[in-house]
């Protein structure tokens, strides 16, 4: 029964049938369980445990940067992210690119929600 249990886990479901946009089935980790961005950033995007926020980062940091982040990781140590240039094709990683930079920056949008 743990072997059944393990190997459950291990499968990696069908995407849900409304999400259809490339980019986001990679970030979800449909096309390549090992490239998850998810994992890190949140469903959304919206940070976690081991990684920062992507709301308006292609924005903040320019796509060339973004690019260059996911193919070769960024920082050090325990935070550090992995680059994925070995397990994202180029096309891959232009979809995610594109799929995360419909994330408008939360931050600002809370403070102009703010000063309303």
């Amino acid at each position: 029964m743990l072997i059944g249990c393990a190997n459950f886990i291990a499968c990696n479901p069908s995407p849900p049938s409304d999400v259809t946009d490339p980019g986001q089935l990679i970030y979800l980790g449909y096309a390549d369980k090992y490239a998850q961005c998810s994992r890190c950033h949140g469903q959304e995007g919206q940070g976690g445990m081991f990684g920062p926020t992507l709301h308006g980062g292609v924005k903040k940091l320019g796509a060339d940067s973004v690019r260059q982040i996911i193919r070769f990781g960024r920082g050090a140590g325990n935070n550090r992210m992995e680059g994925f240039d070995e397990k994202l094709t180029p096309v891959q990683i232009e979809q995610v690119i594109s799929f995360i930079s419909t994330w408008a920056d939360s931050t600002s949008s809370a403070k102009a929600n703010d000063s309303n």
